[in-house]
């Protein structure tokens, strides 16, 4: 960019930038010296108007500066550390003859029926300190604070100057510079021109002379009026800006209203504007990688990050429609060099990652759109966000929330004679973006002392590398957030330094520490698989208290030594029909005591179990007990069930069994031996098709669940469990081993109580210790109504928090709710009922939680790799209680 602003201005060329990397040798570009379009008026100091207008860049920050009611989010702190004998006085007259060589630091914004304009204040003595002293003591312990204090000062701009400085005394020939300057008069390539003029102001001072400057050729208001007429009108078709505009709409059309990372809280409708940063870091060998890869491929280093940071963003989450706002120094004329001003522009770029794209190609892309924004560069971006007009919101940036800055103008420096000065890192506090990168090239040595990098060992002095810091919103983002952003940054960095065709999806972002996270400490606990079977359940049940009640549906009662009795009847009985292991029988009923019986039954039989819901049309019907080919058919009740074809049908009301014998059932009995392989249930979903669709669980899968649901939402023995999920559905299944495991009463909902008052009356009148509600459900019900429901869990839906408000134990809490424990589960069918759970509480969010033990939760991005902490991925579930698989 300096290169071609200086042959333009020298030659009057009319090069654009994409010339210069098409012919990047003298030879190659002499001969398209004129043959470009791009000239531009001369910029020179010319008749001004009673009201100068506002720079298109400065509009902008006069409205901010109005609607922010004077926050510091575009303040500029800068701030410089001298030590020896400071001529107090000269550096007073040294701040005044800045300020006076430049207009801008004198200038301010008046408006008249709200209408704005530039008002240039004569030169005086003291401006810049508000007729307060020079300088003032203050010890090392308060200067942090009283630097950002200044750093955080309000402007107002309509009446003073945009520039507050003050000179602290720490202690013996120990000083500090501090100086503060709104945007709307400052950039970042002022700071250069601003502290060498110090420098030599101060100098000239010192020997009682007034400094020796050549004159500015032009002062910021002349570039205001030069600018609005090089851009001319957007209504002329023919003018610059209209055909920029038009570039910009046609690249920026249906851009994504946020492309950001993923934040750790809700956006405030608000921001605060309050930030934080951290420091970022490129070592010399990847530096210097970086820079042969944008000599590989006719780019620019600042492409090469850029392309970096996309690469980055995406593979955090961001999305493959990435914008980044990029600054631009806007000083396309030579004369504009040594002036400070805010001249800075910010572009957007726009750029498709696509996770089995190579670097190459983005770095590619992004050159690409580079090259066409330079060429596009001249509107302001303040005018691209009123005339792309996006949906406005004050919670976030137009345009662009992720920010990315590399600096390569002169270093600021001030050369105070006979004295040693440096600068002081600033603190960072407040956040224009969500996040905000602003790198530079340094010696190490430099990087070392300009930023906090203690963390980070420096390999020798001298060596080139890239240091800044990364701005965040700290209503968004916690800090460790933004540090794994950095690590993972990065990393991609490392990754094309060693292979810049490596493929963007294979990039590897996770350290040592982070893979041991994801894959072992966070996917869930190893666990022995269980070596019996499900029937062994009810039998450990039965040992410990036979005659504890097990199921209770009405007025009817079974002990557990009854229910085992029954069921090993009704086993024997489904052994003579044929079922055996490997052998289905269709169970179509409602919720009833026998539908327990029945459960056990098929088990103990090696059978297994087919649920079916006898309300259902007979085709769908037959098309669960064909698909599962089940032998025969328990039913209970006065009703015919449709579908079930030439199978033999048992109806459990109706049948006797009383010849059979109650002895437990063995393998002996059995038709096969049977094995923890072996199905025992299969529960079928309708899928995403809508076709019905089997899921086989092991015994190996039932026990496992059992054993893990007991260690976890274990309740008393002898506590009851509440039975009111359809047959159907494996929630059912859950409840029957819930109670199984704890030797605990299963309290049968009837038909018609399955939700509000009527499902309350079953609560209390049955004194419910335990139950599984879907939160469809227990929103229906009155938790003031319900007394005890010490366990209660909630799942097959997504649980608001409203609920567990209304529902769960809150600290302090006396009455009902006070010992009540409260859960969320989650876990499709093909992972045995549940794969993971969370416990639940007032305040606190609702999520899935853990893995379960016996299943390993992973979240993989598209190419199946572990997806970084806060990253959108897919849940894959894995280990024992994965189902069998599909019949």
């Amino acid at each position: 960019m300096r290169v071609v602003a200086a042959v333009n201005t020298d030659l009057d060329a009319g090069l654009a930038v994409r010339t210069l990397f098409d012919a990047p040798t003298v030879a190659q570009l002499a001969p398209h010296v004129g043959e470009d379009s791009d000239r531009r008026a001369p910029l020179a100091a010319g008749e001004r108007p009673a009201l100068i207008p506002l720079s298109f860049a400065q509009n902008r920050m006069w409205f901010l500066n109005r609607f922010e009611d004077g926050a510091a989010t575009y303040n500029m702190p800068i701030a410089f550390r001298i030590n020896g004998a400071l001529d107090v006085d000269a550096l007073d007259a040294a701040l005044d003859d800045v300020i006076a060589r430049h207009e801008s630091l004198r200038t301010v914004f008046p408006d008249i029926d709200g209408v704005p304009s530039q008002k240039v204040l004569p030169a005086q003595p003291g401006l810049w300190r508000r007729g307060g002293p020079a300088m003032v003591p203050v010890t090392e312990d308060d200067l942090v604070g009283e630097l950002i204090s200044l750093a955080g000062y309000t402007f107002d701009l309509a009446g003073e100057i945009p520039i507050r400085a003050q000179i602290y005394s720490v202690g013996p020939e120990q000083y500090v510079l501090g100086i503060v300057l709104h945007h709307i008069a400052f950039d970042g390539w002022s700071m250069a021109p601003m502290a060498r003029d110090v420098g030599e102001a101060y100098r000239a001072r010192t020997l009682g002379q007034e400094p020796d400057w050549s004159p500015l050729p032009v002062q910021y208001a002349d570039y205001t009026l030069w600018q609005q007429d090089w851009l001319g009108s957007e209504t002329d078709p023919d003018s610059v800006l209209a055909n920029q505009l038009a570039y910009w709409r046609r690249e920026l059309a249906d851009l994504p209203e946020i492309v950001s990372l993923p934040a750790d809280r809700p956006r405030p409708p608000v921001p605060s504007y309050r930030g934080d940063a951290v420091d970022l870091r490129i070592d010399p060998e990847s530096w210097a990688g970086l820079k042969a890869v944008a000599a590989a491929h006719n780019a620019t280093v600042s492409m090469v990050l850029q392309a970096a940071m996309a690469v980055a963003l995406h593979r955090a989450g961001v999305g493959e429609d990435i914008a980044l706002g990029t600054p631009i120094a806007g000083r396309m004329d030579q004369a504009l060099d040594e002036l400070v001003g805010f001249f800075v522009n910010t572009w957007v770029l726009r750029v498709g990652v696509d996770p089995a794209s190579r670097f190459s190609e983005v770095l590619d892309r992004v050159r690409q759109k580079a090259l066409d924004a330079y060429a596009n560069q001249d509107v302001p971006f303040e005018l691209l966000v009123e005339r792309l007009n996006p949906t406005r919101s004050t919670s976030h940036h137009p345009l662009f929330q992720v920010a990315l800055a590399f600096q390569n103008n002169v270093r600021p420096e001030i050369q105070l004679e006979a004295l040693d000065v440096e600068p002081v890192s600033a603190d960072i506090r407040t956040a224009r973006f969500d996040l905000e990168f602003d790198l530079r090239e340094l010696s190490s040595g430099d990087a070392s002392a300009l930023f906090d990098l203690h963390s980070v060992p420096v390999e020798g002095r001298g060596e080139l590398v890239a240091a800044g810091t990364v701005a965040y919103a700290t209503d968004l983002y916690d800090r460790s957030s933004v540090e794994r952003l950095v690590g993972w940054f990065g990393r991609v960095v490392e990754a094309v330094v060693a292979d810049p065709t490596v493929v963007v999806g294979e990039v590897g972002l996770l350290d040592r520490d982070e893979q041991d996270l994801l894959l072992r400490r966070w996917s869930g606990a190893e666990v022995t698989g269980p070596s019996g079977l499900a029937p062994e359940l009810l039998a450990a049940a039965v040992a410990a208290d036979p005659e504890a009640v097990a199921v209770v549906d009405g007025t009817r009662e079974l002990s557990y030594r009854e229910l085992d009795e029954a069921s090993n009847r009704l086993a024997r009985a489904l052994i003579e029909a044929g079922v055996g292991p490997e052998r289905a029988v269709g169970v179509a009923m409602g919720r009833c005591a026998d539908l327990v019986i029945a459960w056990w039954a098929v088990l103990k039989a090696g059978g297994v179990y087919v649920p079916v819901d006898p309300g259902h049309p007979a085709e769908r019907i037959a098309t669960v007990l064909d698909t599962a080919e089940a032998v025969c058919v328990l039913t209970c009740g006065s009703g015919v069930v449709e579908g079930t074809g030439s199978r033999l049908v048992i109806p459990l009301d109706v049948v006797d069994l009383s010849e059979q014998s109650p002895r437990p059932v063995s393998d002996a009995d059995r038709l096969a031996p049977l094995s923890v392989d072996n199905a025992a249930y299969v529960i079928f979903t309708s899928g995403s098709t809508g076709t019905p669709k089997g899921v086989a669980v092991s015994h190996a899968g039932v026990l496992g669940v059992a054993a893990a649901h007991h260690d976890l939402l274990g309740v008393p023995q002898r506590a009851r469990v509440l039975m009111v999920a359809a047959p159907t559905f494996d929630a059912s299944v859950f409840e029957w081993l819930w109670a199984a495991s704890s030797g605990a009463a299963l309290v049968v909902a009837p038909p018609d109580s399955y939700a509000g008052d009527a499902l309350a009356e079953v609560l209390a009148g049955q004194r419910v210790d335990a139950g599984l509600i879907t939160p469809t459900v227990l929103a229906t019900l009155d938790p003031a109504q319900i007394d005890g429901l010490d366990t209660l869990v909630t799942g097959g839906e997504a649980c608001p928090a409203e609920l567990v408000a209304a529902w769960a134990a809150s600290p302090g809490e006396a009455g009902n709710r006070a010992s009540r424990r409260m859960f969320n589960a989650y876990g499709p069918t093909e992972v045995t009922i549940w794969a993971t759970w969370s416990a639940l509480s007032v305040g606190r969010p609702v999520r899935i939680g853990a893995p379960v033990p016996g299943t390993y939760a992973y979240v993989l991005d598209a190419r199946l790799n572990p997806a970084p902490v806060g990253v959108v991925g897919e849940l894959y579930l894995a280990g024992p209680a994965v189902a069998r698989g599909y019949v």
